[in-house]
């Protein structure tokens, strides 16, 4: 290899390192504004919507429904199904198990909440569909129509149940 082509391939090797160091400090300043959602005191926007019927059941502890597993506690995040690749996934508009990403899909650890499992969530059914690196342990990501809605809701507690 000669003096002029080692030359360019420091030089590229320089820019590739460049380059990876901007996208980790992109990721890096996605993950902390994130994290500094947690402390916000509530969502910009209001709850999300309860379906009614089943919310009701549950509060007259209707014998169908005691079916239903108490889980505990969660923290819930939220992420969009906006297909382009960004903070909230890889764009491809799929979930781990190959289903299409949209709104009463939920992604969770499947060593906690089996994949396919249907969980309740503030009244609310969802799909355990999904899964994501940093969903380990009691904790559910919850995909919400758009990605400012999902940076709106941040991140809370839930009660979570499942069937």
């Amino acid at each position: 290899m000669t003096d002029k082509q080692k030359k360019r391939l420091r030089q590229r090797l320089e820019a590739d390192i460049k380059a990876g160091l901007v996208i980790l400090a992109l990721v890096l300043v996605g993950y902390i504004a994130g994290r500094l959602t947690v402390r916000a005191a509530e969502p910009a926007v209001g709850p999300l919507p309860v379906d009614k019927p089943l919310e009701a059941a549950l509060v007259r502890g209707e014998p169908e429904l005691m079916q239903l597993e108490h889980l505990g506690t969660f923290v819930a995040t939220y992420y969009c199904c906006e297909r382009y690749p960004h903070i909230c996934g890889t764009g491809d508009g799929l979930t781990a198990t190959g289903a299409v990403v949209e709104p009463g899909i939920v992604a969770v650890d499947p060593a906690v909440i089996p994949l396919g499992s249907v969980v309740v969530i503030d009244g609310t059914e969802y799909l355990a569909a999904d899964t994501g690196g940093l969903i380990k342990g009691q904790r559910v990501d919850i995909a919400v129509p758009t990605h400012a809605e999902a940076l709106a809701l941040g991140v809370r507690e839930v009660e979570v149940w499942a069937a």
